[in-house]
């Protein structure tokens, strides 16, 4: 039953959720490596409850949720580990007067920074620095959740919090901006764990209602089965009551037949003596006559 796999899998899906919030914070230390590892431990959990459970839906589930945190481990296991360097360029507006130090990004030799990796001679972000974009990002997260779309409002606000996260290109800009939306190997690595966090958690939200569906499915399977024994329990007393007056009205009637039988014999032999005392006197009329 798809309650006692969710019983037995409890201790797995939470050894999973736990192993999940370590990785997260030493991806967040910039320790991958181990964030890899732990990853790896917490999918081969879901893979021992994958096992252990028996419902489609919740194989389906703990399936992508240990395919996800595979993925995840090997994302993180192929970051590579940058060194801060000594200098960084500076960058200086247009009209500062003074030629930019930075190249654009269609000068030879130059490459922007990519989505999973640091631009070459970039400063790394700090552990800090991860935090607050990842904050910045679960909150705009939560206000298109909490926003209706169709509202006007929603709209201006979902617009308003992107144009807050990103940066807008400028054409009089003479040399390449590296967009502030582009997310790197840790931001992916914070939001992936972030997810993952959300889906165990949504997880053990699901078993928990089915738990209670299940305890009202025998609480009210308990109240019927009590139910049907009450009836049957007053309809076996009111069938004893009955055979009980039954029994009794069955003793006044023989007793009745008893003195029926009596009071009809007392009549016939009253009747038997009036006739034999009226054919007398006839007989003694008779004699007298003559």
């Amino acid at each position: 039953m798809a309650t006692n796999d969710a019983a037995d899998n409890r201790p797995a899906l939470h050894s999973a959720h736990q192993l999940a919030k370590k990785a997260n914070r030493l991806a967040v230390g910039g320790e991958y490596a181990k964030a890899a590892r732990l990853n790896q431990m917490a999918a081969e959990q879901l893979q021992q409850a994958h096992d252990a459970s028996t419902d489609p839906v919740a194989r389906k589930i703990l399936a992508s949720m240990r395919d996800s945190y595979l993925k995840s481990a090997q994302e993180l296991a192929r970051v590579p580990k940058t060194k801060t360097p000594t200098e960084t360029p500076s960058r200086e507006p247009v009209g500062g007067g003074s030629t930019p130090s930075v190249q654009p990004s269609g000068a030879p030799g130059s490459r922007p920074a990519s989505a999973t990796g640091l631009a070459k001679g970039s400063v790394p972000m700090s552990p800090s620095d991860i935090v607050d974009k990842f904050s910045t990002a679960l909150e705009l997260r939560f206000s298109k959740l909490t926003v209706s779309p169709t509202s006007s409002a929603g709209r201006a606000a979902a617009a308003a919090a992107a144009s807050a996260a990103g940066h807008t290109d400028n054409k009089s800009d003479s040399f390449y901006v590296v967009p502030q939306n582009s997310k790197n190997a840790e931001e992916l690595a914070i939001e992936n764990a972030a997810l993952r966090g959300s889906v165990t958690d949504l997880v053990a939200k699901l078993q928990a209602y089915e738990s209670f569906i299940h305890r009202e499915k025998i609480a009210i399977r308990a109240a019927v089965a009590k139910l049907k024994e009450d009836l049957a329990n007053a309809e076996r007393s009111r069938a004893s009551d009955l055979d009980s007056q039954l029994m009794d009205l069955q003793l006044e009637l023989n007793k009745t037949k008893v003195q029926y039988g009596r009071l009809k014999a007392r009549w016939d032999n009253l009747k038997e003596s009036a006739r034999k005392r009226k054919s007398l006197e006839q007989v003694s009329e008779s004699a007298e006559l003559e």
